[in-house]
């Protein structure tokens, strides 16, 4: 008995462990219910919501630095001050619910490319009001997951 709970617990800390190592840009998912799009659209939401320059960052495609090294740190740094302007309108910002939108979200078999997975987040900004961000998760040319930084539905 204390070998197979032996073997469960390992079995659970690697696979958590794996999970919890994928790349905000380029991240592998089962199905669209897969627990990784919530997980990285909280992700990059407290990311703005922290001012994490770093982390909104990893969410953009590597080459965006290279190609645009004056202008990709300013549009991280919009980003950010935008989110902060919307959350100075609200007494406080808690996460209520978060859904992945079923009729909205595809896999598309024969051109992955043309998959997409949208999320929903609903944050309670004061005792009689909620606000929704939304996350639009997409398939690279790797067939990796990205979060769609640009707000196009294809890379």
């Amino acid at each position: 008995m204390k070998g197979i709970l032996a073997v469960i617990a390992t079995t659970l800390l690697i696979s958590g462990t794996a999970y919890a190592e994928q790349p905000n840009y380029g991240f592998e998912a089962s199905n669209i219910n897969d627990p990784i799009f919530k997980e990285k659209c909280t992700a990059y939401t407290d990311a703005l919501t922290n001012a994490d320059a770093d982390t909104v960052a990893s969410f953009a495609p590597p080459e965006f630095m290279e190609k645009y090294p004056d202008k990709f740190p300013k549009e991280v740094e919009r980003r950010i001050n935008e989110h902060k302007k919307m959350l100075a309108k609200y007494p406080y910002f808690k996460l209520k619910q978060i859904s992945v939108l079923q009729n909205e979200s595809i896999i598309d078999v024969k051109t992955p490319q043309n998959s997409m997975v949208v999320v929903n987040t609903w944050y309670e900004v004061s005792p009689k009001g909620t606000i929704g961000i939304g996350c639009l998760f997409i398939k690279n040319h790797n067939n990796k997951w990205i979060y769609s930084f640009t707000g196009k539905t294809h890379e």
